[in-house]
């Protein structure tokens, strides 16, 4: 099993060192925090509440911020090449820590994006990924395995318009929590994100 505590890192990206916080384990997952340029970060509590469900699952986890973000060197920028070059950076730093497969992208909202448009992981969690974000059909014709887990109040992943966009196949899940928004907000909406999170990650 993974250690629940994680380590303080820094590791190379494009942009400059990038601030990340490891929990090892088997595998790896790579988990990305919200917009860079409105409060996303690794301490995010939902990108919290994802790591830690991860790490209890056994695998090993990284988080990180953006460049530009926390101690992050670079600018802030909502750049989709900017975001993928870091979500990248944080895939190459699991593999050199020895992580093997198979390998996880995960995120929430922005990140949850940059997660699904990354081409090497063997499995996606995504958590509230914002249809504006997500282009035409990138999420249709994803051909791995998935797991999507968004609240029935949010605005920018409308629960209907994300079932419309799901692959029609058993190893891609919509898991709706009731009584939650796009920033999780509400009294216990955590606390349903992990119970959804075990209950697809198990």
């Amino acid at each position: 099993m993974g250690t629940h505590e994680p380590e303080s890192i820094a590791f190379a990206g494009r942009g400059g060192a990038l601030e990340g916080r490891w929990r090892t384990g088997r595998g790896a997952a790579v988990i990305a925090p919200p917009h860079p340029e409105y409060g996303g970060r690794l301490d995010n509590p939902v990108v919290e509440t994802l790591a830690a469900a991860l790490a209890e699952t056994g695998v090993a986890a990284l988080t990180f911020n953006w460049r530009g973000v926390g101690a992050s060197h670079g600018e802030a920028t909502g750049d989709l090449r900017a975001a993928d070059d870091d979500f990248a950076a944080g895939v190459a730093e699991a593999a050199r820590r020895g992580a093997g497969r198979p390998l996880v992208g995960a995120g929430y909202s922005f990140g949850a994006a940059a997660a699904l448009r990354e081409r090497t992981a063997d499995r996606l969690v995504l958590v509230a990924p914002p249809v504006a974000l997500l282009g035409a059909d990138e999420l249709r014709v994803c051909a791995r395995p998935l797991v999507v887990l968004l609240g029935d109040g949010d605005a920018y992943a409308p629960t209907d318009l994300v079932a419309s966009l799901m692959p029609k196949r058993p190893d891609a899940r919509l898991e709706i929590l009731r009584g939650v928004d796009h920033f999780f907000a509400e009294p216990h909406a955590l606390a349903r994100l992990a119970h959804g999170l075990r209950g697809v990650l198990a």
